[in-house]
């Protein structure tokens, strides 16, 4: 991100950021909202959460103050960013406000507060590097007609976009969450002390040493499929924080090695996060002679997740009635003993 923290134009979008955000979000309280994950029963702070989440959705019942919090960690996101310009660049979207066609995946972008500082074509380089983490709210503020436009959106831009990290607030049930890192706000507010200033380098240094392994899964920046094979089995090795990668290494419309599109596959069910399971059952019901060898992983990551989804995609894929290519039965079939394996364990 050399070219990043040199940039004028980086300079001139934080400090205009921070300016309107420092009189809707500074508050001047030394309080930090807290959320509930599913991680454990006590609550854990917001911006600790949010500092990891690759992919993360907040999720409050409507005027709970889900604006106020996303703003308030953006304008510290921007402090910290005007500090060490080689951290990831805060970008905040208020979907209800944006005059932008949610068809084009990257006119909300480039509607952001903000962006016009740094113009179209410098948002859409930056995301494809990964520069960026995504802040966005306010589908519910939008005319009903326009929301399920919002939703895709986000969807696409996650998918377009995957080398950035993204964090969504929304009333309950506005989004799928499937996929999602998904916390929920509690009423509990308390003083939290600040992390020490020695451990933002490194946590920096580890997402942009994963963002580069994830660019590097890009055919559009990296064109030998030797190379993205080295990448993916590096990125098996960070669980969670590869799954964005492998899925859309898994996508034939992204990824053009069968070779590495298996070995992707397979990893998903290796690092073992259910959230991937309504993706692998859809690309595994994508008929591709080409491919089958790629539909034999997608069954054998299945297999390892023995969700009860997983277990009832399986059942269908193993019939001669609903799956045409043997390989793929004989995948199905073996991955079935290893979900109910799992299951019984």
């Amino acid at each position: 991100m050399s070219d990043l923290e040199k940039s004028p134009r980086l300079e001139q979008y934080l400090g205009v950021v921070a300016e309107y955000l420092s009189n809707v979000a500074d508050d001047g309280q030394d309080m930090e909202p807290l959320v509930r994950t599913s991680r454990g029963p006590d609550p854990v702070s917001f911006s600790g959460w949010a500092d990891l989440t690759s992919r993360g959705l907040l999720t409050a019942p409507g005027d709970s103050g889900k604006t106020f919090v996303l703003n308030r960690y953006t304008l510290a996101r921007v402090h910290r960013s005007q500090a060490d310009p080689g951290l990831l660049i805060p970008l905040r979207m208020c979907l209800g406000r944006l005059q932008a066609d949610f068809d084009d995946t990257l006119a909300p972008l480039a509607a952001a507060g903000g962006a016009d500082q740094l113009g179209k074509e410098t948002v859409e380089s930056w995301a494809k590097h990964g520069a960026f983490l995504f802040l966005i709210d306010g589908i519910e503020d939008l005319p009903e007609e326009r929301q399920a436009a919002a939703v895709d959106w986000i969807a696409r831009c996650r998918y377009r976009y995957p080398a950035n990290r993204m964090v969504v607030a929304a009333r309950s049930g506005t989004l799928p969450t499937a996929g999602w890192d998904r916390v929920e706000l509690t009423a509990e507010i308390r003083p939290v002390r600040p992390a020490p200033d020695c451990e933002l380098p490194a946590r920096n240094t580890e997402w942009r040493a994963v963002s580069a392994l994830i660019r590097t899964l890009d055919t559009s920046l990296e064109p030998s499929a030797a190379v993205r094979w080295d990448a993916a089995v590096s990125l098996e090795r960070l669980d969670e924080r590869a799954i964005d990668a492998m899925l859309r290494s898994v996508d034939p419309q992204f990824e053009e090695s069968s070779r590495v599109r298996k070995f992707a596959a397979k990893a998903l069910g290796r690092i073992g996060s259910d959230r991937v399971v309504d993706d692998i059952v859809r690309f595994l019901a994508s008929p591709d002679e080409e491919a089958n060898d790629v539909r034999e992983g997608l069954a054998e990551a299945l297999g390892r997740l023995a969700t009860p989804a997983a277990v009832e995609a399986l059942i269908h894929h193993v019939s001669a009635a609903n799956e045409d290519d043997e390989r793929v039965r004989s995948a199905a079939a073996r991955a079935l003993e290893l979900a109910l394996v799992a299951r019984a364990s």
